[in-house]
């Protein structure tokens, strides 16, 4: 079989079925089928990515996705938020998840940083946050000739640039 790039829909599930047939047999390490079944993954894979994304999951359900996971109850995420109050606000989505927060569900339930972050407003008012600073303190900390800082970036890794 010739492998080449996959364009079609066609030509996807040609390389499924030949991919799934490769998947049955007791393929050897180094042969030619082994060979042609991971160039098949990547080029499958690579087709699939570019038509059908896959969005991150809202920063809620990814949360209450890793508490099932983990078995962890409410009372558990409390301790680790350090808010036993909010925690049923934010999942209300009356309270925004603080930066401070996504930093501790990131850390201590290996949450990706993204995923917490997407589509949700993120409450950056919170200490040490760029927005929680003046105004004229940030104009004179502000960097020469540098794109939009994230809101993410940590103030105190921050060193200006001459």
């Amino acid at each position: 079989m010739i492998i080449k790039v996959i364009k079609t829909e066609q030509e996807l599930d040609k390389a499924l079925a030949r991919a799934y047939d490769l998947m049955q047999m007791d393929l050897v390490p180094d042969s030619d089928e082994y060979h042609e079944l991971d160039v098949l993954s990547v080029l499958i894979e690579k087709y699939e990515s570019e038509n059908y994304p896959i969005a991150p999951p809202d920063p809620i359900e990814a949360i209450k996705f890793r508490m099932e996971q983990t078995n962890m109850s409410k009372k558990d995420l409390a301790k680790i938020l350090k808010y036993e109050s909010r925690v049923s606000e934010i999942f209300s989505g009356k309270r925004k998840l603080t930066l401070d927060m996504v930093k501790r569900l990131y850390h201590e339930l290996g949450i990706p940083a993204q995923s917490l972050l997407k589509g949700r407003p993120i409450d950056d008012t919170s200490k040490g946050s760029w927005r929680s600073i003046s105004p004229k303190r940030r104009e004179r900390m502000a960097l020469p000739n540098t794109r939009r800082i994230s809101t993410t970036l940590l103030l105190s890794t921050a060193a200006p640039t001459s």
